[in-house]
């Protein structure tokens, strides 16, 4: 499959917030190819790809159009939001919506 054609989405490698991101994502269907130390994870059944990430990164890698989605914690959407403001750039990410995990 053509590799523009894939979702990429962004998920904390290691942190409070991997396992519940990764249990939502196989609870939706999605079976992932994951090695112990892998950083991409295949979607085997779906066109998706999930990129393990420092969550500091998430936000970045979204503004910056490399992964479609992410889940992180609001604190960094919004530590980036002022990074942006203060630089003079417009955030190209939104909240979309909150999970039942990470409070």
């Amino acid at each position: 499959m053509d590799k523009d054609l894939r979702l990429k989405l962004a998920v904390q490698k290691s942190g409070r917030l991997t396992d519940p991101s990764v249990d939502l994502l196989v609870r939706c269907g999605l079976k992932l190819s994951r090695g112990k130390d892998q950083l991409i994870c295949y979607g085997e059944n779906m066109p998706v790809d999930v990129l393990l990430v420092r969550d500091d990164d998430i936000p970045r890698l979204v503004q910056e159009d490399i992964c479609d989605l992410g889940i992180v914690g609001l604190n960094f959407i919004e530590e980036r939001r002022l990074e942006l403001v203060e630089q003079g750039e417009t955030e190209l990410f939104t909240e979309i919506g909150r999970l039942d995990f990470g409070q």
